[in-house]
């Protein structure tokens, strides 16, 4: 299994992300270029009805179409300097013991992962094993599967997180110039808010990342391990994927408004429970109509038998 693939796609993805900024300056100057001949016509007709003085007006507008210019011409950069050094803060409140380069890394971790857990697999592959202690060999590989699904997801996250960043502000460079005219500002407005809410969520990233990297590094077991080396193995690395999968999303919800979802065991339990309760009624309903089928052909076989 090739190991660092996550790195690889997201090399490649940060490429095509620069390919498609390139391809949608021209739209986006285009629609520059509408509501600047917009602008003018308005000044012209306030203006020209006599409004006073639209000295301090026409200074506002240019000195905000210059600054949009400013913005979709650079957009590709100034979108990397934002997840950057948003990452970066993240790394410095979390103390700084990485860099940007581990961050945007995510199959570092994943190889952690499998380096964690090849002492696991290696006491629970033999053929011997399996049939001297069964039932070891099953939990211990159940286990070993979670603490390798645990890096998975702390590296899933990673580039899920940059991915959405990207592909969020190359899309919403479109939509940068309508912020021109009164009316459509709030198709910019809600670009900005959610290109600084992603910064937000991979500056928390960060934040745990830059925390608790060593940790995942130096995770290992011995050859022989006991089963509270193990647990506390699978306890240590499902908290980290947990906070690196659930918390960015709570900051990024927190910013905006939204929901008031927690980081509390309660959430896991709240969302097992969900599927649950989905599933009992599922059946419920199911086993209903069963009953009344069933009622229903033994009614029409009692009036055959009648006739």
């Amino acid at each position: 299994m090739n190991s660092g693939i996550l790195t690889e796609m997201l090399t490649r993805f940060t490429e095509v992300a620069t390919l498609g900024y390139t391809a949608l300056l021209p739209e986006a100057m285009y629609l520059m270029n509408f509501f600047i001949i917009i602008e003018i016509v308005f000044l012209g007709v306030f203006w020209a009805l006599g409004s006073g003085n639209i000295t301090v007006p026409v200074i506002q507008k240019i000195t905000g179409i210059g600054a949009f210019l400013w913005i979709i011409s650079n957009a590709h950069q100034i979108s990397k300097a934002i997840i950057s050094s948003l990452g970066e803060l993240g790394m410095l409140a979390g103390g700084q013991s990485i860099s940007i380069a581990n961050i945007f890394d995510p199959s570092t971790i994943v190889g952690f992962g499998f380096t964690a857990t090849y002492p696991i697999f290696k006491n629970t592959g033999g053929v011997w094993s399996a049939f001297t202690s069964p039932v070891d060999s099953i939990l211990f590989a159940f286990c070993g599967i979670i603490i390798l699904f645990s890096y998975f997801v702390i590296g899933w996250n990673i580039f899920i997180t940059i991915i959405e960043f990207y592909l969020f502000t190359v899309c919403s460079v479109i939509l940068i110039p309508f912020a021109l005219f009164k009316p459509t500002a709030f198709l910019a407005q809600k670009a900005i808010n959610g290109t600084f809410g992603l910064g937000i969520k991979f500056m928390v990233l960060g934040f745990i990342i830059s925390i608790s990297y060593n940790t995942l590094k130096s995770l290992s077991i011995p050859d022989d391990p006991t089963y509270h080396q193990l647990f506390s193995m699978v306890l240590g690395s499902g908290a980290i994927s947990y906070l690196c999968w659930h918390a960015p999303s709570l900051a990024s919800t927190i910013i905006s408004g939204g929901g008031s979802s927690n980081l509390s065991v309660g959430g896991i339990y709240g969302a097992l429970g969900s599927a649950t309760g989905t599933a009992i009624k599922g059946s419920t309903a199911i086993r209903t109509q069963g009953v009344a089928a069933v009622r229903q052909a033994v009614n029409v076989g009692g009036a055959m038998l009648k006739q």
